[in-house]
């Protein structure tokens, strides 16, 4: 896949370093954990730990925040519905996971669990590098897009996380609150 193949949205790989969406959640909940390292903790933040769900989507199960796999639950639904071959072999590779970013001292969006790795081809190399990836994921990036999610990008292009807009959307909603 060459670059100007990509998706229309801007990968995430090449924004700021610092993500507006996790700015949002910590202004909201806090911090997920007391101590947060380079290794995956888990979510000791109790505003937080109480819109965590686990639940089955497609061939596997996540756990992330209610609002988010509940999108995620949408979107695998619209796939199955226009494109069911892109699901096939889809592997969920992490969600909820409380760390910094790979080589970042700034949160993960894992850590909020608003984010998911993903790979829908099992040919399709786990590493980090869209080089040797599928168009099968560029083809699912677009429903994530429609639904307010924003992908990686070709350097991180198993990485899917709910965009700002969409937060903000939950937010207003009242759907994510630090009760």
């Amino acid at each position: 896949m060459k670059p100007d193949e990509y998706p229309s949205s801007t990968p995430l790989g090449t924004r700021p370093s610092a993500d507006p969406t996790i700015s949002r959640l910590t202004e909201i909940f806090g911090p997920p954990s007391k101590n947060i390292g380079l290794n995956c903790g888990p979510v000791e933040n109790e505003a937080l730990q109480s819109l965590v769900v686990k639940d089955k989507i497609g061939p596997f199960t996540a756990t992330m925040l209610k609002p988010a796999l509940t999108s995620l639950q949408s979107i695998f639904s619209e796939i199955q519905k226009t494109d069911p071959d892109l699901l096939k072999n889809v592997t969920n590779l992490g969600t909820i996971c409380v760390r910094f970013g790979r080589g970042s001292s700034d949160l993960s969006t894992h850590a909020f669990g608003t984010a998911i790795d993903l790979r829908f081809d099992e040919s399709a190399p786990s590493s980090a590098s869209l080089a040797d990836g599928t168009a099968k994921q560029a083809k699912v990036v677009l429903f994530f897009e429609r639904a307010g999610w924003q992908w990686g990008g070709p350097s991180d292009y198993m990485h899917f996380q709910a965009g700002l807009p969409l937060i903000e959307k939950w937010i207003a909603a009242g759907e994510l609150t630090s009760k």
